[in-house]
C-alpha cells in the first residue's frame, strides 16, 4: 500500500546492524520492536491516528535514516 515510500525491513537485521544502539540489547528488545519495522524513505513520516483526533503539524520526528536524523549533536552540560 505504500510502495516506495517505506521499506519493510526485519527488526533483528536491524538490531544486529547497530540501528538500536550499541551493546548487548536488552532480551526483550524484538518483543517491544516487534518482527519488522517500517523505515520512510527520503524525509518521509508515517503517521497513525484514531478516527476522532485533530491532525497537528509537526515540527520534529524521530527515527527517520537521513543524514539530519542520523548525525545529532551531542551536547553536554557539567553542573560544577
Amino acid at each position: 500500500a505504500f510502495g516506495e515510500r517505506l521499506d519493510l525491513i526485519e527488526s533483528a537485521r536491524l538490531v544486529e546492524a547497530g540501528f538500536f544502539g550499541t551493546g548487548a540489547p536488552h532480551p526483550r528488545l524484538l518483543d517491544r520492536i516487534g518482527d519488522y519495522c517500517l523505515i520512510p524513505r527520503e524525509r518521509g513520516i508515517l503517521v497513525q491516528r484514531l478516527p476522532f483526533e485533530e491532525g497537528h503539524r509537526q515540527i520534529g520526528v524521530h527515527g527517520g535514516l537521513s543524514p539530519q536524523e542520523l548525525e545529532v549533536p551531542l551536547c553536554e552540560l557539567r553542573a560544577t
